[in-house]
């Protein structure tokens, strides 16, 4: 029998979460878009012997655009809008945990310029 760990018939698959999910809210004026997203990893085994957990996470995001005018379209989004530490992977591997974080608040921001009206 190798070093690695003892898998038994009936554990969870590790990493792998049973409960993903995510909501969309969006509102549509005349000229800007909003958009606020919840995702949401529910909590999950980090080890093949089922006896390490990761407490799953809930993100934050969010979209916009409003139309300048007719030729000029500016869009932001915010990426993990509360700024949330949270891992983006975790596992035990090399007998050790191991938690790969996630990044902190991003902010995008951009603008499109149509040559010619619509």
């Amino acid at each position: 029998m190798g070093g690695g760990e003892r898998i038994e018939d009936g554990n969870e698959v590790d990493t792998a979460p049973r409960r993903l999910g995510s909501a969309h809210w969006r509102w549509q004026g005349e000229r800007l878009t909003s958009e606020l997203e919840v995702v949401r990893i529910g909590s999950h085994f980090i080890n093949a012997s089922n006896t390490a957990r990761y407490g799953g996470h809930t993100v934050v995001n969010w979209r916009g655009t409003w139309d300048a005018t007719p030729r000029v379209r500016l869009f932001a989004r915010v990426v993990n809008l509360l700024d949330a530490a949270y891992a983006d992977r975790a596992d035990f591997a090399f007998g050790s945990y191991r938690y790969f974080p996630a990044m902190p608040r991003q902010v995008y921001v951009g603008a499109r310029l149509m040559l010619s009206p619509p």
